[in-house]
Protein backbone atom coordinates (compact mmCIF):
# COMPACT_ATOMS: atom_id res chain seq x y z
CA UNK A 1 0.00 0.00 0.00
CA UNK A 2 1.50 3.53 -0.88
CA UNK A 3 3.02 5.23 1.39
CA UNK A 4 -0.62 7.66 3.42
CA UNK A 5 2.09 10.62 3.68
CA UNK A 6 2.18 10.87 -0.24
CA UNK A 7 -1.41 10.67 -0.29
CA UNK A 8 -1.62 13.50 2.56
CA UNK A 9 0.38 15.60 0.52
CA UNK A 10 -1.37 14.90 -3.02
CA UNK A 11 -4.32 15.29 -1.27
CA UNK A 12 -3.34 19.06 -0.05
CA UNK A 13 -2.13 20.11 -3.62
CA UNK A 14 -5.45 18.83 -4.71
CA UNK A 15 -7.30 21.30 -2.52
CA UNK A 16 -4.88 24.19 -3.23
CA UNK A 17 -6.01 23.74 -6.82
CA UNK A 18 -9.80 24.67 -6.01
CA UNK A 19 -8.99 28.71 -5.67
CA UNK A 20 -6.75 29.40 -8.70
CA UNK A 21 -8.06 26.72 -11.23
CA UNK A 22 -11.47 25.87 -13.13
CA UNK A 23 -13.66 23.42 -11.14
CA UNK A 24 -13.13 20.69 -13.71
CA UNK A 25 -9.50 20.59 -13.68
CA UNK A 26 -9.29 20.68 -9.68
CA UNK A 27 -12.27 18.13 -9.31
CA UNK A 28 -9.94 15.73 -11.47
CA UNK A 29 -6.88 17.01 -9.52
CA UNK A 30 -8.67 16.26 -6.27
CA UNK A 31 -9.74 12.51 -7.38
CA UNK A 32 -6.74 12.04 -9.13
CA UNK A 33 -4.59 12.35 -5.69
CA UNK A 34 -7.16 9.89 -4.29
CA UNK A 35 -5.88 7.58 -6.68
CA UNK A 36 -9.14 7.40 -8.69
CA UNK A 37 -8.58 5.69 -12.16
CA UNK A 38 -9.32 9.36 -13.53
CA UNK A 39 -9.47 8.78 -17.57
CA UNK A 40 -9.61 12.41 -18.94
CA UNK A 41 -11.21 12.17 -22.93
CA UNK A 42 -11.50 15.13 -24.82
CA UNK A 43 -15.17 14.57 -25.62
CA UNK A 44 -15.86 15.15 -21.41
CA UNK A 45 -13.89 18.87 -22.09
CA UNK A 46 -16.73 19.71 -24.04
CA UNK A 47 -18.92 19.34 -21.31
CA UNK A 48 -17.01 21.83 -18.85
CA UNK A 49 -18.16 24.62 -16.90
CA UNK A 50 -21.58 24.13 -18.83
CA UNK A 51 -24.78 26.26 -17.73
CA UNK A 52 -27.19 24.09 -16.00
CA UNK A 53 -29.55 24.34 -18.49
CA UNK A 54 -27.36 23.88 -21.19
CA UNK A 55 -25.80 20.78 -19.09
CA UNK A 56 -29.53 19.04 -18.69
CA UNK A 57 -30.41 19.24 -21.88
CA UNK A 58 -27.54 18.46 -24.38
CA UNK A 59 -24.90 16.29 -22.73
CA UNK A 60 -26.76 13.69 -20.20
CA UNK A 61 -28.83 10.54 -21.30
CA UNK A 62 -32.08 10.78 -19.24
CA UNK A 63 -34.73 14.08 -20.88
CA UNK A 64 -36.51 14.89 -17.82
CA UNK A 65 -39.43 17.17 -16.11
CA UNK A 66 -38.64 20.15 -14.01
CA UNK A 67 -41.52 21.29 -11.67
CA UNK A 68 -41.34 25.19 -10.77
CA UNK A 69 -38.93 24.81 -7.54
CA UNK A 70 -36.56 22.59 -9.33
CA UNK A 71 -36.42 25.38 -11.77
CA UNK A 72 -35.54 27.48 -9.64
CA UNK A 73 -32.93 25.70 -7.73
CA UNK A 74 -31.38 25.24 -10.93
CA UNK A 75 -30.87 29.46 -11.01
CA UNK A 76 -28.35 28.52 -7.76
CA UNK A 77 -26.30 26.76 -10.36
CA UNK A 78 -22.92 28.75 -11.60
CA UNK A 79 -21.78 25.74 -13.87
CA UNK A 80 -21.45 21.99 -14.39
CA UNK A 81 -18.31 20.05 -15.45
CA UNK A 82 -18.41 16.07 -16.47
CA UNK A 83 -15.53 14.96 -14.64
CA UNK A 84 -15.22 11.20 -15.45
CA UNK A 85 -16.88 7.95 -15.38
CA UNK A 86 -16.13 4.41 -14.01
CA UNK A 87 -16.52 1.40 -15.17
CA UNK A 88 -14.96 -2.22 -16.01
CA UNK A 89 -14.18 -0.65 -19.45
CA UNK A 90 -11.65 1.66 -17.73
CA UNK A 91 -8.09 0.73 -17.13
CA UNK A 92 -7.59 -1.65 -13.61
CA UNK A 93 -11.13 -2.13 -13.47
CA UNK A 94 -11.55 -5.06 -15.91
CA UNK A 95 -12.60 -6.90 -12.83
CA UNK A 96 -15.64 -4.62 -11.46
CA UNK A 97 -19.14 -6.24 -12.61
CA UNK A 98 -22.07 -4.45 -13.24
CA UNK A 99 -25.28 -4.86 -11.46
CA UNK A 100 -29.23 -5.25 -12.36
CA UNK A 101 -30.66 -3.09 -9.99
CA UNK A 102 -34.96 -3.09 -10.43
CA UNK A 103 -34.85 -4.14 -13.70
CA UNK A 104 -31.80 -1.66 -15.10
CA UNK A 105 -28.56 -2.70 -15.79
CA UNK A 106 -25.84 -0.30 -13.91
CA UNK A 107 -22.53 -0.65 -15.17
CA UNK A 108 -20.83 2.95 -14.15
CA UNK A 109 -20.54 5.87 -11.65
CA UNK A 110 -20.91 9.18 -13.02
CA UNK A 111 -18.93 11.86 -11.46
CA UNK A 112 -19.97 15.50 -12.05
CA UNK A 113 -18.79 18.66 -10.26
CA UNK A 114 -20.97 21.85 -9.40
CA UNK A 115 -20.54 25.08 -8.72
CA UNK A 116 -22.91 27.39 -6.25
CA UNK A 117 -24.09 30.69 -6.07
CA UNK A 118 -26.06 32.12 -4.11
CA UNK A 119 -26.23 32.47 0.32
CA UNK A 120 -23.99 30.43 2.84
CA UNK A 121 -26.87 29.30 5.19
CA UNK A 122 -28.66 27.81 2.09
CA UNK A 123 -25.75 26.03 0.75
CA UNK A 124 -26.55 22.33 1.98
CA UNK A 125 -30.40 22.49 1.20
CA UNK A 126 -29.96 23.60 -2.15
CA UNK A 127 -26.77 20.93 -2.55
CA UNK A 128 -29.36 18.12 -1.29
CA UNK A 129 -32.65 19.13 -3.77
CA UNK A 130 -30.00 19.49 -6.68
CA UNK A 131 -28.62 16.13 -5.81
CA UNK A 132 -31.89 14.86 -6.49
CA UNK A 133 -32.41 17.02 -9.95
CA UNK A 134 -28.84 15.75 -11.11
CA UNK A 135 -29.27 11.98 -10.21
CA UNK A 136 -32.43 11.99 -12.17
CA UNK A 137 -30.85 13.27 -15.65
CA UNK A 138 -28.49 9.26 -15.46
CA UNK A 139 -29.86 5.61 -15.05
CA UNK A 140 -26.16 5.48 -13.26
CA UNK A 141 -25.04 6.27 -9.50
CA UNK A 142 -24.08 9.93 -9.73
CA UNK A 143 -21.37 11.31 -7.36
CA UNK A 144 -21.39 14.81 -6.85
CA UNK A 145 -18.72 17.59 -6.17
CA UNK A 146 -19.57 20.85 -4.93
CA UNK A 147 -18.02 23.91 -4.56
CA UNK A 148 -19.28 26.89 -2.50
CA UNK A 149 -16.72 29.66 -2.15
CA UNK A 150 -13.70 28.41 -0.82
CA UNK A 151 -15.24 24.97 0.36
CA UNK A 152 -16.47 21.71 -1.07
CA UNK A 153 -18.45 18.84 -0.04
CA UNK A 154 -19.78 15.63 -1.71
CA UNK A 155 -23.24 14.11 -2.65
CA UNK A 156 -24.87 11.27 -4.20
CA UNK A 157 -28.68 10.06 -4.34
CA UNK A 158 -28.98 6.33 -3.14
CA UNK A 159 -31.71 5.04 -5.62
CA UNK A 160 -31.02 1.46 -5.41
CA UNK A 161 -32.33 -0.27 -2.92
CA UNK A 162 -35.89 -1.23 -0.90
CA UNK A 163 -36.13 0.22 2.48
CA UNK A 164 -36.50 3.01 5.08
CA UNK A 165 -33.11 4.91 3.85
CA UNK A 166 -33.87 4.44 0.14
CA UNK A 167 -34.38 7.51 -2.27
CA UNK A 168 -32.20 9.39 0.10
CA UNK A 169 -29.27 12.38 -0.19
CA UNK A 170 -26.31 11.72 1.12
CA UNK A 171 -23.94 14.91 1.96
CA UNK A 172 -20.62 15.24 3.21
CA UNK A 173 -18.86 17.96 5.45
CA UNK A 174 -17.62 20.93 3.44
CA UNK A 175 -13.98 20.87 3.77
CA UNK A 176 -12.54 24.32 3.35
CA UNK A 177 -10.05 24.78 0.37
CA UNK A 178 -8.61 27.88 1.75
CA UNK A 179 -6.24 26.40 4.71
CA UNK A 180 -4.28 22.92 5.31
CA UNK A 181 -6.32 21.67 8.06
CA UNK A 182 -5.04 17.85 8.37
CA UNK A 183 -8.75 17.29 9.96
CA UNK A 184 -10.34 17.93 6.42
CA UNK A 185 -6.93 15.93 4.64
CA UNK A 186 -7.72 12.82 7.10
CA UNK A 187 -11.18 12.44 6.10
CA UNK A 188 -10.74 13.01 2.73
CA UNK A 189 -8.11 10.12 2.49
CA UNK A 190 -10.87 7.60 3.57
CA UNK A 191 -12.02 8.45 0.07
CA UNK A 192 -9.13 6.73 -1.80
CA UNK A 193 -9.51 4.09 -4.35
CA UNK A 194 -7.41 1.26 -2.25
CA UNK A 195 -9.68 1.64 0.38
CA UNK A 196 -12.64 0.78 -1.48
CA UNK A 197 -14.58 -2.28 -2.63
CA UNK A 198 -14.64 -2.42 -6.37
CA UNK A 199 -15.70 -5.89 -6.52
CA UNK A 200 -19.18 -4.20 -8.71
CA UNK A 201 -20.23 -0.94 -9.12
CA UNK A 202 -23.13 -1.00 -6.56
CA UNK A 203 -20.51 -2.02 -3.73
CA UNK A 204 -18.10 0.61 -5.02
CA UNK A 205 -20.95 3.26 -5.17
CA UNK A 206 -22.04 2.41 -1.51
CA UNK A 207 -18.66 2.28 -0.50
CA UNK A 208 -18.34 5.96 -1.21
CA UNK A 209 -21.19 7.01 0.66
CA UNK A 210 -19.66 5.67 3.25
CA UNK A 211 -16.38 7.00 3.32
CA UNK A 212 -17.91 10.87 2.67
CA UNK A 213 -21.08 11.22 4.69
CA UNK A 214 -21.68 13.02 7.46
CA UNK A 215 -22.34 10.59 10.67
CA UNK A 216 -25.96 11.58 11.20
CA UNK A 217 -26.60 9.65 7.66
CA UNK A 218 -24.48 6.65 8.15
CA UNK A 219 -25.92 6.09 11.77
CA UNK A 220 -28.87 7.92 11.87
CA UNK A 221 -30.19 8.45 15.41
CA UNK A 222 -33.98 7.16 16.19
CA UNK A 223 -36.29 9.51 16.80
CA UNK A 224 -38.21 7.71 18.95
CA UNK A 225 -35.51 7.14 21.06
CA UNK A 226 -34.42 10.35 21.32
CA UNK A 227 -37.90 11.76 22.26
CA UNK A 228 -39.04 8.74 25.15
CA UNK A 229 -36.02 6.35 24.84
CA UNK A 230 -34.93 7.64 28.50
CA UNK A 231 -38.37 7.09 30.09
CA UNK A 232 -38.49 3.39 28.57
CA UNK A 233 -35.47 2.82 29.93
CA UNK A 234 -36.51 3.46 33.14
CA UNK A 235 -33.44 6.08 33.03
CA UNK A 236 -32.05 7.04 36.67
CA UNK A 237 -29.45 9.14 38.10
CA UNK A 238 -27.01 8.05 41.02
CA UNK A 239 -27.04 10.70 44.00
CA UNK A 240 -23.41 10.22 45.84
CA UNK A 241 -25.27 12.24 49.19
CA UNK A 242 -27.73 9.11 49.17
CA UNK A 243 -25.11 6.02 48.44
CA UNK A 244 -25.88 5.73 45.29
CA UNK A 245 -29.19 5.15 45.31
CA UNK A 246 -31.55 5.34 42.23
CA UNK A 247 -34.12 8.10 41.84
CA UNK A 248 -36.18 9.18 38.63
CA UNK A 249 -34.98 12.35 37.08
CA UNK A 250 -36.91 14.84 37.68
CA UNK A 251 -39.49 16.35 34.70
CA UNK A 252 -37.35 19.21 33.84
CA UNK A 253 -34.29 16.92 34.44
CA UNK A 254 -35.39 14.29 31.79
CA UNK A 255 -36.43 17.52 29.09
CA UNK A 256 -33.15 18.94 28.92
CA UNK A 257 -31.46 15.63 28.59
CA UNK A 258 -33.69 14.92 25.93
CA UNK A 259 -33.69 18.17 24.20
CA UNK A 260 -29.97 18.74 24.49
CA UNK A 261 -29.64 14.46 22.49
CA UNK A 262 -31.93 15.98 19.91
CA UNK A 263 -29.92 19.26 19.22
CA UNK A 264 -26.25 17.57 18.84
CA UNK A 265 -25.91 17.43 15.43
CA UNK A 266 -28.32 20.74 14.66
CA UNK A 267 -26.16 22.68 17.05
CA UNK A 268 -23.15 21.02 15.38
CA UNK A 269 -23.74 22.25 11.95
CA UNK A 270 -25.93 25.18 12.15
CA UNK A 271 -27.78 26.10 9.13
CA UNK A 272 -25.69 23.15 7.13
CA UNK A 273 -28.22 20.72 9.02
CA UNK A 274 -30.27 18.54 6.38
CA UNK A 275 -31.24 15.54 7.21
CA UNK A 276 -33.81 13.45 5.01
CA UNK A 277 -36.03 11.42 7.40
CA UNK A 278 -37.08 14.94 8.97
CA UNK A 279 -39.62 14.94 6.36
CA UNK A 280 -40.84 11.28 7.12
CA UNK A 281 -44.40 10.94 9.80
CA UNK A 282 -43.24 9.15 12.96
CA UNK A 283 -46.58 7.72 14.06
CA UNK A 284 -45.51 7.80 17.46
CA UNK A 285 -45.36 11.69 17.08
CA UNK A 286 -48.82 11.75 16.41
CA UNK A 287 -49.96 9.84 19.10
CA UNK A 288 -48.34 11.13 22.24
CA UNK A 289 -47.32 14.73 21.13
CA UNK A 290 -49.82 15.93 23.68
CA UNK A 291 -48.67 13.49 26.55
CA UNK A 292 -46.87 14.78 29.31
CA UNK A 293 -43.56 13.49 30.93
CA UNK A 294 -45.71 12.76 34.33
CA UNK A 295 -48.80 10.98 32.21
CA UNK A 296 -45.99 8.60 30.12
CA UNK A 297 -44.53 7.93 33.54
CA UNK A 298 -47.58 6.65 34.58
CA UNK A 299 -48.41 4.78 31.87
CA UNK A 300 -45.01 2.78 32.22
CA UNK A 301 -45.84 2.04 35.70
CA UNK A 302 -49.45 0.88 34.83
CA UNK A 303 -48.01 -1.74 32.26
CA UNK A 304 -45.31 -2.72 34.81
CA UNK A 305 -48.55 -3.52 37.21
CA UNK A 306 -50.30 -5.41 34.35
CA UNK A 307 -47.85 -7.46 33.18
CA UNK A 308 -46.56 -8.42 36.81
CA UNK A 309 -50.56 -9.37 37.41
CA UNK A 310 -50.68 -11.29 34.21
CA UNK A 311 -47.66 -13.20 35.67
CA UNK A 312 -49.48 -14.47 38.50
CA UNK A 313 -52.55 -15.23 37.01
CA UNK A 314 -50.42 -16.91 34.90
CA UNK A 315 -48.76 -18.83 37.51
CA UNK A 316 -51.54 -19.84 39.19
CA UNK A 317 -53.84 -21.60 36.28
CA UNK A 318 -50.61 -23.17 34.94
CA UNK A 319 -50.97 -26.01 37.75
CA UNK A 320 -53.22 -27.83 35.72
CA UNK A 321 -53.04 -30.96 38.35
CA UNK A 322 -54.30 -28.79 40.67
CA UNK A 323 -57.16 -27.10 38.75
CA UNK A 324 -58.41 -30.81 37.50
CA UNK A 325 -58.37 -32.19 41.16
CA UNK A 326 -60.71 -29.42 42.02
CA UNK A 327 -63.18 -30.34 39.69
CA UNK A 328 -62.95 -34.16 40.09
CA UNK A 329 -64.41 -33.62 43.98
CA UNK A 330 -67.45 -32.25 42.48
CA UNK A 331 -70.10 -34.13 41.28
CA UNK A 332 -71.71 -33.03 37.80
CA UNK A 333 -75.18 -33.19 39.35
CA UNK A 334 -74.12 -30.29 41.61
CA UNK A 335 -73.92 -27.94 38.31
CA UNK A 336 -77.47 -28.84 37.52
CA UNK A 337 -79.15 -27.79 41.22
CA UNK A 338 -77.76 -24.12 42.14
CA UNK A 339 -78.82 -24.72 45.47
CA UNK A 340 -76.90 -27.79 46.10
CA UNK A 341 -73.98 -25.98 44.80
CA UNK A 342 -74.03 -23.73 47.02
CA UNK A 343 -74.71 -25.52 50.11
CA UNK A 344 -71.30 -27.50 48.63
CA UNK A 345 -69.48 -24.59 48.64
CA UNK A 346 -70.48 -23.08 51.77
CA UNK A 347 -69.42 -26.03 53.31
CA UNK A 348 -65.94 -26.07 52.09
Amino acid sequence: MENALNIFVDIDDALQTFNHQDLYMAGVTLFKSLRFPVEVIKETLKTTNVDAWKFINEFTPNRIHLTNNEVNYLQHVQGISYLFNLSNECKGLDAIRSCKIKGKRISSLVFLAVELNGFLNERSYYVHFLTQILSKCYTSPVVLLWKFDNDIAISALDNYHDGPMSENVFLSDWHSCARTDIAVIQKLSELRFDNLNARNILDLFYDILWASSRDYYIYPESQEYLKFGLLLNRYISYDKSKYGTPIYLLDDRLEEEVSQRRSYYPDLYGDDYIVEYQQLEIKIDEDIDDISIDELLIMEQYYDDVSDEEDIEDNFYDDEEHQNEEVDEIDEVFFDDPIKLLELLNQK
